[in-house]
C-alpha cells in the first residue's frame, strides 16, 4: 500500500519575568541552579524547574517545526540535562488576537495533567518571545509513523496503542469541559518509548466558560455538525497581518508544581468563540471529538481518510 502523503506542515538573554515560585517544585528537580550534568532522555515524571527564566538556560539542539507565528526547538535543560521541546513565539509577527490565543492555549494545556497529554514544564517571555517548555517527543507524530508503516496499523495496535491512551486523554479533558476540537494524526506525538500523547492545543476550548461556534479544525476529521457552522476562522496565524504590537508584560505565575497561568488582559479565552453566557448558542460540543477519534480510527485501520471525493 501507498504511503500516507504528509498534509503540510538568536537568542538574548530575557529579563526576569515577575513570577511566584510555589513552595514545592517539581518532582525530582530542586528550583535552584545547579551544575549541567550529562544530557539524559526525557522521562514523563520528571520537569524542568519552573525558576527558569530564560532562553539561555537551554542547549539547542535543532529546529524541527516552524510556522508564521512560532518555531519548535528541540533543546535540552542545561540545569538538569532534561530533553524538551520548546515552542517560540515570535512578538514581531504577533497581534493583540494572535497573543490572546497564545496565552489561551498555554492556559488550556496547562491545566491538564494526564500521562497522556503532552506536558507543559514552563513559559516565560522577553523582548523577542514568548516561550512555552513541553515535554518532548522523541519518537514523532503518529502521522509520520503511519506513512513508515505503509500508511496503516494492525488492529492490536490502533485499539492498544493509540485508541486506549487517546481515549483517555480525551477523558479526562471533557470532564474538566474542554474540546480539544483537532485530533489527527499529527497532533498525537510519540514519546521515546512510544506512547502516544496528545498534544497542541491551539484549537481546544473550554465549554464551561464558552459556547463553540466557530468551524475550527482539519476537515477531514470535522465532525458534520463543525463542517455546517457559518462562521469560519483560520488555524493559526489566524490570517490576520501584525497589525497590533503584542502587550508587553505578559504576566506569568507558577501553580502548583508546574506552571502557568497567564493572567493579564489576554486572559479570558479563546478569541474564536462566544463567552458564556452572551446568548451564542453553541451548535456542537464534545461530540465533535469523538467523531474525530473514530475517523483516525478508521484511518488508521484502513490507510486513508473515511471521506474523500473529487469535489465538494
Amino acid at each position: 500500500m501507498a504511503q500516507a502523503q504528509p498534509r503540510s506542515m538568536s537568542p538574548s538573554r530575557s529579563e526576569p519575568l515577575s513570577v511566584q515560585l510555589s513552595a514545592k517544585s517539581a518532582p525530582g528537580i530542586k528550583a535552584q541552579r545547579e551544575p549541567a550534568t550529562a544530557p539524559k532522555r526525557h522521562a514523563a515524571q520528571s520537569s524542568v524547574p519552573i525558576a527558569i527564566l530564560s532562553i539561555e538556560d537551554f542547549e539547542i539542539i535543532e529546529q524541527v517545526g516552524e510556522g508564521h507565528l512560532s518555531a519548535v526547538l528541540h533543546c535540552v535543560d542545561v540545569r538538569s540535562g532534561i530533553h524538551v521541546a520548546v515552542k517560540s513565539y515570535h512578538k514581531d509577527r504577533m497581534n493583540l488576537i494572535s497573543s490572546r490565543q497564545v496565552a489561551h492555549e498555554i492556559e488550556l494545556q496547562a491545566s491538564l495533567q494526564h500521562s497522556s497529554i503532552v506536558q507543559i514544564y514552563a513559559a516565560f517571555e522577553d523582548k523577542e518571545g514568548i516561550y512555552v517548555v513541553q515535554e518532548f517527543a522523541l519518537g514523532g507524530d503518529l502521522y509520520a509513523q503511519l506513512a513508515q508503516a505503509g500508511g496503516y496499523l494492525a488492529e492490536d495496535q490502533v485499539a492498544c496503542e493509540v485508541m486506549v491512551p487517546v481515549l483517555a486523554a480525551l477523558g479526562h479533558m471533557h470532564d474538566k469541559g474542554i474540546m480539544h476540537r483537532d485530533i489527527k494524526p499529527e497532533n498525537l506525538l510519540l514519546s521515546e518509548e512510544y506512547e502516544v500523547k496528545l498534544a497542541d492545543f491551539g484549537l481546544a476550548i473550554n465549554t464551561d466558560a464558552q459556547a463553540p461556534i466557530s468551524r475550527v479544525g482539519t476537515l477531514d476529521y470535522m465532525a458534520p455538525e463543525t463542517v455546517r457552522m457559518s462562521t469560519t476562522i483560520k488555524r493559526l496565524p489566524h490570517g490576520l497581518p501584525p497589525q497590533i504590537e503584542a502587550p508587553a508584560g505578559i504576566q506569568i505565575r507558577a501553580t502548583s508544581a508546574m506552571i502557568v497561568r497567564i493572567s493579564t488582559s489576554l486572559a479570558g479565552g479563546s478569541p474564536r468563540d462566544a463567552p458564556a453566557g452572551s446568548g451564542a448558542k453553541a451548535n456542537y460540543g464534545k461530540a465533535a471529538d469523538v467523531w474525530a477519534v473514530g475517523i483516525l480510527t478508521y484511518e488508521l485501520l484502513i490507510g486513508g481518510p473515511a471521506f474523500e471525493a473529487d469535489t465538494k
